[in-house]
């Protein structure tokens, strides 16, 4: 049977606690950061919560409304909240869309450079919020903004990733997006000084990226002289890894600022990468096998490159319900957990030259990457002679002996196997998966029985004393 899986959103693993509410996860956020937190506003709800209905209507995950479409509201955020009633002075809207909760929207938008910069604004200090739509239309809508001065505790500047923070290792896409030419990079780097406290924001002078102190040398870095979108304001500084990050790793970052009047002042610190969710398999999608414990969970990473940036669409076939569970941890990383016979085969691929094959292979067995396949004995052959067959062998057993025979690869979908013998012979056969057979005979020493494999080849077993 052939399944098909499709990742139709970016469901980051959570950078959050468990089970707060939105709010609260928000001002964990910027607690982390360092920033005041938001302040329930239910004017800004009420129109957050109309552009989360239109947006999943209109299926338009975008900041503008069509007048006379179903639930317009106002054309941009600021006539939105002005409708609602709110007066304020400030106001910036987050979107996003097809995500199953509020935890996953908030860590694809924390990824994901501008909206990370409205979420860690220093001058916001009100927050509303609105969820509308089920499955795919699921939308979340946030809207911040500021009706009085801009608060005065907030601090000289943020950088995101915080101290000792835990990161996804990858950024896929953003609307806009920062990096037009690349569909997936590594989780950016920033740091916003604080517009209040800095007459004119400091030089950039230096901005580096290192892991066990090998610098990450591929690297990009964003400013407002230099964003493709001309979002970023002067006091924002981003560094893009050019490439996914590794899962599981401390970096250190370190950022050199000319602050004036001679002052140089180098802000250093370190965040990791989250792990992944079960025991990494690394895979290249090149017709490799792995042999994976049946009914064990794995996250196959597959690393991207330029031709095939995403896993894209995942089929998967197996026989004699042998099957799998698939779970999208990140667009190149899946969970996997085969199911089914041991030593039974599963075949997963994602485009027409791009797929592996899996062995399900018994307790506390795991095989790494191989052009082979693993080997595998199912528990009912074990303690049985074993031979191995590519056509043209003569196997010799005793009169009444069972054998193991392991079939070649070129011969594993073979069917159907047929078998001829003399009068006073019996025969015993049973085929154990795809390339197991279970066989033996009994009769007069020197009697043979011939097995032809479809059309492809044959073999004789030869009885003895």
């Amino acid at each position: 049977m052939i399944r098909w899986l499709l990742f139709l959103g970016l469901l980051w693993p959570s950078l959050l606690w468990a089970d707060p509410t939105p709010i609260e996860q928000l001002n964990q956020i910027r607690a982390q950061a360092g920033l005041v937190p938001f302040r329930r506003n239910p004017l800004l709800d009420r129109a957050a919560l109309a552009h989360a209905g239109y947006v999943a209507y209109n299926r338009e995950p975008r900041h503008e409304e069509t007048p006379g479409a179903q639930d317009f509201t106002g054309v941009t955020p600021y006539d939105r909240g002005k409708r609602a009633g709110f007066t304020g002075v400030s106001l910036a809207e987050n979107l996003s869309q097809g995500q199953q909760d509020w935890q996953q929207s908030l860590s694809g938008l924390m990824a994901a450079i501008y909206h990370r910069n409205a979420f860690l604004a220093p001058d916001l200090d009100e927050l509303g919020i609105g969820r509308e739509g089920t499955g795919e239309r699921t939308s979340f809508v946030y809207l911040m903004g500021r009706q009085g001065p801009s608060p005065s505790d907030q601090p000289a500047w943020v950088w995101w990733p915080v101290e000792g923070g835990e990161v996804p290792p990858a950024f896929f896409e953003e609307i806009p997006d920062p990096l037009p030419d690349l569909s997936v990079s590594g989780y950016p780097v920033s740091i916003r000084f604080n517009p209040e406290q800095f007459a004119s924001p400091p030089k950039l002078l230096d901005f580096r990226l290192s892991s066990g102190g090998v610098a990450v040398t591929e690297t990009r870095i964003l400013t407002a002289h230099n964003d493709p979108n001309g979002i970023l304001d002067k006091f924002s500084f981003v560094l893009f890894p050019l490439k996914r990050l590794e899962w599981g790793q401390v970096y250190k970052v370190e950022a050199q600022f000319d602050f004036g009047s001679g002052e140089t002042k180098t802000l250093s610190w370190s965040f990791k990468t989250e792990l992944t969710k079960n025991r990494l398999v690394q895979i290249a999608g090149k017709g490799e096998w792995l042999g994976l414990e049946k009914g064990e969970a794995y996250s196959l990473y597959l690393p991207p490159d330029l031709a095939s940036p995403y896993i894209g669409e995942v089929h998967w076939e197996g026989v004699e319900g042998n099957d799998a569970k698939l779970v999208w941890e990140d667009k190149n990383t899946l969970t996997v957990i085969p199911k089914g016979k041991t030593c039974g085969r599963l075949r997963f691929y994602f485009g027409p030259e791009r797929g592996f094959w899996v062995t399900l292979m018994g307790p506390g067995e795991t095989t790494p990457p191989s052009p082979h396949p693993p080997a595998c004995k199912p528990s009912e052959l074990k303690g049985l002679p074993d031979f191995k067959v590519k056509g043209g062998e003569i196997i010799q057993l005793k009169s009444g002996q069972l054998a193991s025979v392991q079939l070649a690869e070129s011969l594993a979908s073979v069917s159907p196997i047929r078998w001829s013998f003399p009068a006073g012979v019996s025969v015993d056969f049973k085929r154990i998966g795809e390339v197991h057979l279970k066989i033996g005979a009994s009769g007069p020493p020197g009697s043979s029985v011939e097995f032809k494999l479809g059309d492809q080849a044959n073999f004789v077993i030869q009885l003895t004393r």
